[in-house]
């Protein structure tokens, strides 16, 4: 061991060590030097030799953090969705009302991110399906009631998770018809939880409503599921998804 002044001397003496690194290290960060050291990729699980190396890191690195945890990469995979979602939402709403008002059929994006984050997450879909609905009604200037009809009917697409969990969420992904008409069961289901509350409020003009105005989110859902099918960790159990690229860098993951 030796100690650290910052000289060129201390620079090289230091660029020559070799330092010992575990999976959960955290080395501190010299404000007055322009060294910082991170963790060696795939250290864990390999050899001593690899587990030995060492990689140097430029001035324009911060501080080393702390990886993430499961429940905050879960708070920000579902965050990040429902407000891609919220701002797709709101352009639809402004071009369907403002630009385009005359367009009896209307299209949501909110069922098909609902559908992915349930095969991601399970139950969170919850929140983008409590999300998009909620753009749509303010956006649209809707009446209270029209709140509750949307977003409580938009929870009735949940009663598709012991289908995903007792098909698997590969089967779906992984055969095409599958994910498609797990898309368009996602968007009649919000549908007719929309429709069951209206009617259930008085409004049952709108039960046929829901379903003749909203057969473009369906081919919508449709579609953005076999697109999704294709993109890698998308339609995965997120869970089971990081174990896999645990794998894949040579951490020794298993198998959730």
């Amino acid at each position: 061991m030796f100690s650290y002044d910052g000289s060129e001397n201390s620079k090289h003496r230091l660029s020559e060590s070799v330092l010992m690194i575990d999976k959960k290290d955290i080395f501190n960060y010299n404000l007055n030097s322009n060294i910082c050291w991170d963790k060696c990729p795939g250290g864990a699980g390999r050899s001593k030799e690899t587990r030995q190396r060492y990689v140097r890191c430029g001035p324009e690195r911060s501080v080393m953090r702390p990886s993430l945890s499961f429940r905050q990469y879960r708070g920000m995979d579902v965050a990040m969705l429902s407000a891609i979602l919220a701002l797709c939402e709101g352009l639809i709403v402004l071009a369907s009302t403002r630009w385009f008002p005359e367009q009896l059929y209307t299209l949501s994006v909110t069922p098909a991110v609902t559908a992915i984050v349930m095969i991601r997450w399970g139950p969170w879909g919850a929140v983008p399906a409590l999300a998009g609905s909620f753009v749509y009604c303010l956006l649209s200037r809707a009446a209270g009631w029209q709140y509750l009809v949307y977003m409580a009917g938009s929870l009735l697409a949940l009663a598709l998770l012991p289908v995903i969990r007792r098909v698997g969420w590969k089967t779906i992904r992984d055969r095409a018809s599958y994910a498609m008409l797990y898309g368009v069961c996602c968007a009649v289901m919000m549908q007719l939880g929309r429709a069951l509350i209206a009617l259930c409020l008085g409004h049952g003009q709108a039960f046929l409503l829901f379903f003749t105005t909203d057969v473009l989110t369906c081919v919508f859902c449709a579609v953005a599921m076999w697109i999704a099918r294709r993109l890698d960790g998308v339609m995965e159990d997120q869970k089971h998804y990081l174990h896999r690229v645990s794998r894949e860098m040579g951490d020794g993951g298993t198998e959730p």
